[in-house]
């Protein structure tokens, strides 16, 4: 099974590439990324997340408290030998559209 996610902005560690209002597919049984893509219409089953997602193939780095959001790209990298492995997806809670920041109390959970 599928799930779609709506957010207002999709961070592509590996392609370090981001991307606003996006839809990400998710596969529910291997967690893995499968497609994400511009919303432009709604979408039966698609939930509405907002915020930010980070896209990977590791683990994300966690954030610091306040950090620009340009500063933690710069920081976030993908190690070699992981160029090609499976992606996944992780909601930021507590990042500030309106800043482009990372807040204090920020977190990362994998979706």
């Amino acid at each position: 099974m599928i799930r779609r996610i709506a957010v207002h902005r999709v961070w592509n560690v590996r392609e370090r590439s981001c991307r606003d209002m996006q839809v990400v597919e998710v596969d529910a049984a291997t967690h893995c990324v499968e497609q994400v893509y511009p919303l432009v219409e709604e979408i039966r089953n698609t939930e509405w997340w907002g915020g930010l997602m980070i896209v990977s193939p590791v683990l994300p780095l966690l954030p610091e408290a306040e950090e620009d959001f340009q500063a933690y790209t710069r920081r976030m990298n993908v190690p070699e030998g992981e160029d090609e492995a499976r992606e996944y997806a992780f909601y930021v809670v507590g990042f500030r559209l309106a800043d482009s920041c990372f807040g204090a109390a920020s977190r990362m959970t994998r979706v």
